[in-house]
C-alpha cells in the first residue's frame, strides 16, 4: 500500500504540471494495482477497498479539462463525488471513535480493547504478561496478532500466522514453510504456543486443523509442550522444560 500512495503523489504532483496523459497512467496503474492486491487477498472487507478510493477520485478528476466531452466530464464529477462519499463513509467514524476514546476520554489501549469484542486478546495478554519475562518470545498459531502488541512480547517465529500456506495446498510450499516455521521455534523456544478454536477470529477459522497439517511444527509442539489452560477461544500449550 505506501508504493501505491506514493503512485497516488506522482500522479497529483503530475496534475498541476498539466501533464495528465502520464498522470492518468500513474493513476490507473495504482487502482490497477490495488484491484490485483485485493483480489489476491481474496477479501472483501471494507478497508481493503477503502484503497481504491483515492484513485478513482484522481481517474475521475484527470478527466476535468475543456478538451473532455461534458458528458465523460459529468460521469468523472460524479465517480469522483462517490469515490469521496465512500472514503468518508468509511473513516469518519473510525477516526470519530478515536478521537473520543483516546483524547476525549483518555483511554488506555487497553480500556479500548476490553470494551470491544477483542477482550479476550486482553486477558490472554495478561496472562502471558504476568508468567513471562520482558524479552520472552510467544508464538500465537493464529491470525490474532494483536496479542503480542498487547502482550508487549516478541514473537517467536518470523510470521504471524501461517493459513497462507496452509490455503495455497502447494506441497513444496508446506514443507518449506513447516521446515522454516520449525527452525524459529528451534532457535527461539518461546515460553507459550497459542492455538485459537474452531470458529475463532472467524466462523470458518479452523488453526488447529491447519496447525496438525503443518508437520514438522505440530510434532515439535506435541513433544515439547504441554496444555496449560483454555483462555476464552485461546488454547495455551507451555514449554515443557518450564515446570
Amino acid at each position: 500500500f505506501p508504493f501505491l500512495f506514493a503512485a497516488v503523489g506522482a500522479s497529483v504532483a503530475l496534475l498541476t504540471q498539466e501533464k495528465q496523459r502520464s498522470s492518468r497512467r500513474l493513476i490507473l496503474a495504482y487502482l490497477f494495482v490495488g484491484i490485483l492486491i485485493n483480489i489476491w487477498q481474496g477479501h472483501s472487507y471494507r478497508y481493503h477497498f477503502v484503497v481504491w478510493l483515492p484513485a478513482l477520485a484522481l481517474c475521475a478528476g484527470s478527466l476535468h479539462s475543456s478538451e473532455t466531452p461534458r458528458l465523460v466530464r459529468g460521469l468523472g464529477l460524479i465517480t469522483c463525488g462517490l469515490a469521496a462519499a465512500g472514503l468518508i463513509a468509511t473513516t469518519v467514524p473510525w477516526t470519530a471513535d478515536a478521537v473520543q476514546n483516546l483524547i476525549v476520554e483518555h483511554k488506555t489501549i487497553l480500556q479500548i480493547y476490553s470494551e470491544s469484542n477483542l477482550s479476550e486478546p486482553v486477558t490472554l495478554a495478561k496472562f502471558i504478561r504476568d508468567h513471562t519475562r520482558p524479552d520472552e518470545p510467544i508464538v500465537v498459531f493464529s491470525d490474532v496478532p494483536s496479542v503480542y502488541v498487547l502482550a508487549d512480547r516478541p514473537m517467536g517465529t518470523r510470521f504471524p500466522y501461517y493459513r497462507w500456506a496452509d490455503e495455497g495446498r502447494n506441497s513444496r510450499i508446506n514443507e518449506a514453510y513447516s521446515e522454516s516455521a520449525l527452525g524459529d521455534l528451534l532457535l527461539s523456544q518461546p515460553r507459550y504456543f497459542i492455538l485459537t478454536k474452531d470458529g475463532y477470529p472467524w466462523p470458518e477459522a479452523r488453526f488447529i486443523d491447519t496447525w496438525k497439517r503443518v508437520d514438522g511444527v505440530h510434532h515439535y509442539i506435541e513433544t515439547q509442550y504441554h496444555y496449560a489452560l483454555d483462555i476464552g477461544n485461546f488454547i495455551v500449550f507451555e514449554r515443557n522444560y518450564t515446570r
